[in-house]
């Protein structure tokens, strides 16, 4: 088809009209292309999406249609040929014959035995150049004027798809970077309403702990009390035997044994429930999230004893090596004051494995804690050579109410506790065990705020 008539020009800008509105980005550009080449009948048309840095340098096809077919991209040195001109002056430029007279370096031209020349800036609205549009023949361009405008109108027409493929893709953009949003904000909602319900959990908790301790400790302090009398009544009772030399059938010093004994053991658990109390009263306090200094040496030591004290290791025989890796000087740490439910909920896991593991066995029990102060963190590791723990639970321990322990022996939220405490201390908690060997876990806090005295 031909520019030479009104009509063929009206025919050529209908074809390319028509082509399949669902195209888009690069498909609508080469069958744009096509639909060019059909209905001109021109030997070669190609596109160029130049790089800025490419400009007056070196010019490298996005789509060549050469003959009858698209074929294989080109790469050549801009300098001296038309579509420098083009792209350096941002305007059409059209050369309807000898153009190889006129750019006699463009070795291109001379290869491709090119006549004819017609060069169509791609511009953005912001004026940006984004491509080239080139028309070439072996013979010389009828009605150039007309295939100027055609040209004009097609690469105006590839700039709104070049920009709306821009827009598109910039939308798509938005929304990933949306979507992300959304999700991070989401994970921050989630941690927070997490967070708020170990809040609730613990002040909870806090409230029934401190109103069972109080429960417990008034009957407590009566048998406290009248153990204190009972102790004196017993003392003045054996005073008066030895003091009038009265002599005790061994039965009657039997009787007076076993009431020395039954005195001993309501004293020893007696001291031992109220030491239980305290500690659930310093878990009530600690309901109140406030940050206090203490000394880790000293609380880890007063933690490990009321934790010895409420197991069953003592009443059952078995010896403990309890060691200890203590730097010589106090360490100090501004921690939250419910750390030491931290440690006794942990020693009181340790006692019940080492009791599991050794309590039939009759063989020596180790516990070992270690308390590193390094340059920016202090190390706290708690190592038993309980039962351990199964390669399967070892991550599942952290979670509230998970238990492999009898409905009658744990609920499961100590050591979810241990972790709410340790990501409140903005700490780290890791756990290293191996089944029938050991159980070993290790705290590390942030060094700020340490301070040795």
């Amino acid at each position: 088809m031909r520019l030479n008539t009104f009509e063929g020009v009206l025919n050529t800008l209908n074809s390319i009209y028509r082509i399949d509105k669902t195209l888009t980005g690069d498909k609508f550009i080469k069958a744009l292309i096509e639909e060019l080449s059909k209905c001109l009948d021109y030997k070669y048309i190609f596109f160029s999406r130049p790089k800025q840095s490419d400009i007056g340098k070196v010019l490298k096809t996005d789509f060549f249609w050469a003959q009858d077919r698209f074929v294989e991209n080109i790469e050549y040195d801009l300098k001296n040929t038309p579509c420098e001109n083009v792209m350096t002056g941002n305007r059409v430029c059209v050369f309807p014959s000898n153009v190889f007279d006129k750019f006699p370096d463009d070795l291109f031209l001379k290869e491709l035995n090119v006549q004819a020349y017609l060069g169509a800036p791609v511009i953005a609205a912001n004026g940006d150049l984004l491509g080239l549009l080139v028309v070439m023949d072996t013979k010389e361009f009828v009605n150039p004027e007309s295939l100027q405008a055609i040209m004009e109108f097609l690469a105006n027409r590839i700039s709104a798809e070049l920009a709306r493929e821009e827009a598109y893709l910039s939308l798509k953009r938005m929304n990933v970077e949306l979507e992300r949003r959304v999700e991070e904000k989401t994970r921050v909602i989630q941690k927070a309403q997490e967070a708020m319900l170990e809040q609730e959990k613990l002040a909870s908790l806090g409230r029934v702990v401190a109103g069972i301790a109080h429960e417990i400790r008034n009957p407590l302090n009566l048998i406290l009390n009248s153990e204190v009398v009972a102790s004196a009544a017993l003392d003045e009772l054996k005073n008066a035997f030895q003091n009038e030399s009265l002599s005790l059938s061994e039965h009657e010093k039997d009787s007076l044994g076993s009431i020395g004994f039954a005195h001993k053991l309501i004293a020893t658990h007696g001291q031992r429930i109220e030491k239980i109390i305290n500690v659930m009263l310093e878990q009530s306090r600690s309901a109140k999230q406030e940050f206090r200094r203490v000394d880790l040496k000293a609380l880890i030591d007063e933690s490990a004893n009321f934790a010895y004290q409420a197991s069953n290791l003592k009443s059952a025989d078995i010896e403990l090596d309890l060691i200890k890796e203590f730097p010589p000087k106090p360490v100090y740490l501004d921690l939250s004051s419910d750390i030491q439910s931290l440690f006794v909920n942990v020693f009181e896991n340790s006692m019940s494995a080492l009791d599991s593991a050794h309590g039939r066995k009759r063989e020596r029990a180790q516990l070992k804690i270690t308390l590193r102060d390094k340059k920016s963190e202090v190390v706290v590791e708690i190592c038993d050579n309980g039962v351990g723990i199964p390669k399967e639970n070892q991550k599942l321990v952290f979670e509230p109410f998970f238990t492999t322990k009898d409905p009658q022996k744990g609920t499961g939220l100590g050591l979810s506790l241990v972790k709410a405490i340790v990501d409140k201390n903005s700490g780290r908690v890791e756990l290293d065990s191996k089944i029938g060997e050991y159980t070993r876990f290790s705290f590390t806090f942030p060094r700020g705020g340490v301070n040795h005295e």
